[in-house]
């Protein structure tokens, strides 16, 4: 669930980079999306030039990509148990003008309550 005023302006589908999700697991520092039509996150883009990132609508969780979710996200909660609530949007910025490829600027915080 997502409560956010963000959420009703313009949004692009994206995934982590192949090169990012290999990097991730080193533990780079640097976190990398790219435009994807079946991606997992959103950037959500304000008229105030402010990029969010925020998990799809209804993500459907399990162990694999939880752990992917807690390099973006701090999480609080079980994901087995919880609701997925948004607390705090990461920040992304556009690393080209056409808007295809993005970098993780801060880490968001997601909360899951008990059903």
């Amino acid at each position: 669930m997502y409560n956010c005023p963000i959420c009703n302006t313009y949004s692009i589908k994206v995934s982590p980079t192949q090169g990012s999700l290999e990097q991730d697991s080193l533990d780079n520092t640097t976190k990398l999306f790219s435009t994807h039509p079946k991606g997992t996150y959103w950037i959500i883009s304000t008229q105030e030039k402010k990029y969010f990132l925020v998990p799809e609508y209804k993500l459907k969780l399990n162990q694999y990509n939880y752990q992917t979710l807690q390099i973006y996200f701090a999480c609080d909660g079980n994901y087995e148990e919880g609701e997925l609530k948004m607390v705090k949007p990461a920040i992304a910025k556009p690393l080209a003008p056409e808007g295809e490829k993005w970098e993780l600027v801060a880490q968001g915080i997601i909360e899951f309550l008990c059903r």
